[in-house]
């Protein structure tokens, strides 16, 4: 069937168990009213804008209303708006429904390629800069970490109308280039870029990191593992 077709969702999960929301756009308030779980994939940036070498802390009640009220300010508006704009769209729907970097391995890199975030990893493993002088310092998770928090959330009887913060471990890019050279001690890669300081943020992780332990694992991927992984991947596509 296809997309474009009226009511191809709703027939598509007709008599599911359980549905994880991972796109922008839902089309229908209660596609289907027989449906026990539904995972509803949110942004680091609903709950806070990244403050580098700023102490706060981020729990189940934390929004952004900060980049509600930016957004809607009187013109002018300019580029610095952009991201106002962006956690505000986040932010507003995962207010009405209730309750940002995912780094390791692509499903399919030969179809996918490797998109933002991992595409940056790749960017700058090749030395390239592009969105690394946007993208302020914050908290990341491993892919596998998030696809299985998604799962685990569907599973788990004892998840109910809860946030759960896929907040794994804060992350610079010159941490990450730190762990390049660590791994592949026999590649150039490029000098440190300007510090731009560390996410000091304090985050109600825990509940995330239960959910993980109940279904097999012991916690949390650590960055290095994740970055491990997907380079590992990245450089295996192109040879």
């Amino acid at each position: 069937m296809s997309r474009k077709q009226a009511g191809c969702r709703r027939s598509s999960i007709h008599c599911v168990a359980g549905v994880a929301h991972v796109a922008s756009i839902n089309g229908s308030f209660d596609p289907n009213t027989g449906i026990p779980a539904f995972v509803y994939t949110s942004s680091s940036w609903s709950a806070a804008n990244p403050q580098p070498n700023v102490e706060y802390s981020i729990g189940p009640d934390s929004w952004n209303d900060h980049a509600i009220k930016a957004a809607w300010a009187p013109r002018p508006y300019g580029p610095e708006s952009s991201m106002d704009v962006y956690a505000a769209g986040k932010t507003r729907p995962r207010k009405l429904l209730l309750p940002r970097a995912n780094f390791g391995i692509v499903f399919d890199p030969e179809y996918q390629g490797f998109s933002s975030p991992t595409g940056w990893l790749k960017s700058l493993f090749d030395g390239e800069i592009t969105f690394h002088n946007f993208v302020t310092p914050e908290f990341a998770i491993d892919t596998i970490d998030c696809a299985r928090l998604h799962l685990s959330a569907l599973l788990d009887t004892t998840v109910e109308n809860q946030r759960l913060f896929g907040y794994a471990e804060p992350y610079t890019w010159n941490e990450i280039l730190a762990i390049f050279r660590r791994l592949y001690p026999d590649r150039n890669f490029m000098d440190d870029l300007v510090d731009a300081g560390r996410d000091l943020t304090t985050v109600t992780n825990k509940r995330a990191a239960e959910v993980l332990r109940r279904f097999g694992k012991p916690g949390f991927t650590t960055l290095e593992e994740s970055i491990k992984a997907a380079t590992e991947q990245i450089l295996s596509s192109i040879r």
